[in-house]
């Protein structure tokens, strides 16, 4: 008898996002003003560092959402 594959729920998958970005928040962007101000200074601009953070911020979050999707799409239940 071969066995039965279920897959989660796609409901599963906005969980996940918003777990992993809840604990991203909360270790993680908490360096984002000290950051700023410390890229901003030795670069000429306080601009320029928010440019910077929000530009590694913006990575971050584009891996976090490409590792949670190739977790989903790993899951199958027997």
């Amino acid at each position: 008898m071969d066995p039965i594959i279920f897959y989660p729920d796609p409901r599963f998958k906005t969980k996940v996002k918003v777990a992993a970005l809840l604990l991203m928040v909360v270790t993680v962007f908490w360096w984002s003003i000290p950051v700023t101000f410390l890229a901003g200074y030795e670069l000429s601009g306080i601009a320029l560092g928010l440019i910077l953070v929000l530009i590694g911020h913006g990575a971050l979050i584009w891996i976090t959402f490409w590792a949670t999707n190739l977790y989903y799409n790993s899951i199958r239940y027997e």
